[in-house]
């Protein structure tokens, strides 16, 4: 079973810098970066991702670029390094950089909530701040996660969201204090 085609018709861009970076930015590569919220092994995709943030700070685009470049710092990664032979084979772990995730995902999520909320959605709005939260609740930092919550409950009621899920998050607020 398969359904209709969808048919979509990206409007020609606006500036010079949208223009340069456009042919890099609609690739499968990084639209597997985009899906995934991050995919630390893909150095071009990532690498045209910080090109939209650099060139295209006010468009939409870099909102998502910032979180989907940002969400694996909130956590460690492991890799599988590749050699010759299969005796080369070995695992590494990348290091979680949990406050510079929570910079760039503040500064994208938090200092302009309707605007990234709008271009998220509401439901991957809300839970990439939750999960943002959650990760500095478990590092320790139960202060700024508190935060990061609060301003979730407040963005929440502003923007009509359903009481029950209001709710949910207050109760998340409360085991952080």
């Amino acid at each position: 079973m398969s359904s209709n085609a969808l048919r979509i018709f990206v409007s020609q861009t606006t500036s010079e810098a949208e223009n340069k970076v456009a042919p890099d930015y609609f690739s499968e590569d990084v639209a597997r970066v985009l899906a995934f919220q991050g995919a630390p092994a893909l150095d071009t995709a990532n690498d045209t991702l910080k090109e939209v943030i650099a060139r295209c700070a006010s468009n939409p685009a870099a909102t998502h670029a910032a979180i989907a470049l940002s969400s694996p710092l909130l956590r460690q990664f492991k890799t599988l390094k590749a050699g010759e032979t299969r005796d080369d084979l070995a695992f590494g772990t990348s290091a979680q950089k949990l406050s510079q995730a929570s910079k760039v995902q503040v500064d994208a999520l938090v200092k302009k909530p309707d605007a990234a909320a709008e271009t998220l959605g509401h439901i991957p709005y809300f839970d990439t701040l939750e999960w943002l939260s959650g990760s500095l609740a478990d590092d320790g930092n139960k202060k700024e996660a508190a935060s990061i919550q609060q301003s979730v409950v407040q963005l929440m009621a502003k923007r009509g969201v359903l009481k029950s899920v209001i709710d949910a998050a207050k109760r998340r607020l409360d085991r952080m204090k």
